[in-house]
């Protein structure tokens, strides 16, 4: 007997797929409406707030109500370099209105590609600057607008900008990209094969290298969790840079560590962080620009060539110092701007490393309290033998303290 019920479940079926399909329109329209408002935020940028330096500082020229785009799009290919630097800032400055901008005007005359072509100028970095906003307006349009941009060859040369010495230029290049990477998955995919990552990574590199503020606003924005699936990526470039930046950060927590281990560790154990070359380890974070990082480092070091000194070990102790590149770095700590660090590293030479007396020679302190003297040669290879006066050892090889 046939059931009359199965008309339900095909209504509810169309229905399901409208609710969803209107979902799907009205989430489009969320990101684009969220897009606009951040482009907003760019282009209504306060004036006051700019460096003496930036390009964007100018004076506030009212963009003409009327403008003659087929001139405009003709002076943009000008040879003359003034011309077609002045057209390509008026498309530019036309572009971004804060209501209605004219892309369309624009688009269709095939701006999109001469912008692009101007990305390449090697004659002027304000041409390629204003090229990019440009472009970045134009990606903020609709789809199609989107869509030219990325036909025209612009995301390749966009990334390559982002390694720019200029840095309005590589930032214009980050709003660019970001407006066509958020206009959906395809556009993203396009973004993310033109090599986008490796210089974003280097990026966010540079800054956890910062102060302690500009890594935790790296960390709070969530940049971890996206670090394990980044490793396992089939670029070994992508692997490298994201390995440089969780890099600082694994860095100073081991430096914590080994900080506890020499200020609270028995000499013995102070002894065996001095054999896995502890000192060279430490040295290669002095160069850090966190203060609290470097101070800890320096006390860490002050403590092991006290302990080398009272176990008569000093000499050596300070030839490795000075081979793996310490000295200089302490030299170069005189002119750090906190007066602290300053002062620990100037007190490290003072103490250590103002003597006159060219001798290799160190007193070592035996079981039965008789020194020895011991001529140690200048070489990084040498050896810590540190006898503990109650004539405790420990395996050969090691400094024993």
């Amino acid at each position: 007997m046939l059931q009359l019920f199965i008309r339900t479940p095909i209504s509810c079926w169309l229905s399901s797929l409208e609710l969803r399909r209107r979902r799907t329109d009205q989430s489009v329209e969320l990101r684009k409406a969220k897009k606009d408002e951040q482009l907003q935020k760019r282009r209504n940028i306060l004036l006051t707030e700019l460096d003496e330096t930036s390009p964007l500082k100018e004076k506030q020229i009212d963009t003409p109500e009327h403008v003659n785009y087929d001139a405009v799009i003709r002076d943009m290919q000008s040879s003359d370099r003034v011309a077609r630097f002045k057209a390509v800032q008026l498309c530019r400055k036309t572009l971004s209105r804060a209501k209605n901008p004219p892309i369309d005007e624009f688009y269709k005359r095939g701006a999109v590609d001469i912008l692009g072509s101007s990305l390449s100028s090697t004659h002027s970095d304000d041409l390629v600057f204003e090229a990019a906003w440009a472009l970045t307006n134009i990606a903020s349009g609709d789809s199609s607008h989107t869509a030219a941009v990325v036909s025209s060859g612009t995301v390749p040369k966009l990334v390559r900008l982002l390694s720019h010495s200029a840095i309005n230029i590589a930032e214009q290049s980050v709003w660019a990209l970001s407006n066509i990477a958020g206009d959906g998955s395809k556009f993203r995919d396009i973004v993310i094969e033109s090599g986008v990552v490796e210089p974003v990574l280097k990026a966010i590199g540079n800054l956890v290298i910062g102060t302690d503020e500009q890594t935790q606003a790296i960390l709070d924005a969530g940049l971890l969790t996206y670090i394990p699936a980044l490793l396992n990526n089939e670029k070994s470039t992508v692997v490298k840079e994201a390995c440089w930046v969780g890099e600082f950060r694994t860095q100073k927590e081991a430096c914590w560590v080994i900080s506890n281990f020499i200020s609270g560790g028995t000499p013995a154990q102070c002894a065996y962080l001095l054999n896995q070359n502890v000192l060279r380890a430490l040295c290669n974070i002095l160069t850090v620009s966190e203060s609290k990082v470097v101070l800890m480092v320096l006390e860490g070091i002050k403590k092991l060539l006290e302990i080398s000194d009272q176990y008569g070990q000093l000499e050596p102790a300070c030839i490795e110092l000075e081979t793996c590149g310490g000295l200089d770095k302490l030299e170069e700590l005189q002119d750090h701007t906190n007066v602290q660090v300053y002062q620990v590293a100037y007190d490290l030479i003072e103490k250590y490393f103002n003597d006159a007396d060219d001798e290799n020679e160190s007193k070592v302190v035996a079981a039965d309290g008789t020194e020895n003297s011991e001529t140690f040669p200048p070489s990084s290879e040498q050896e810590f033998q540190f006898i503990a006066p109650d004539g405790a050892s420990g395996q050969d090889g090691d400094f024993h303290f």
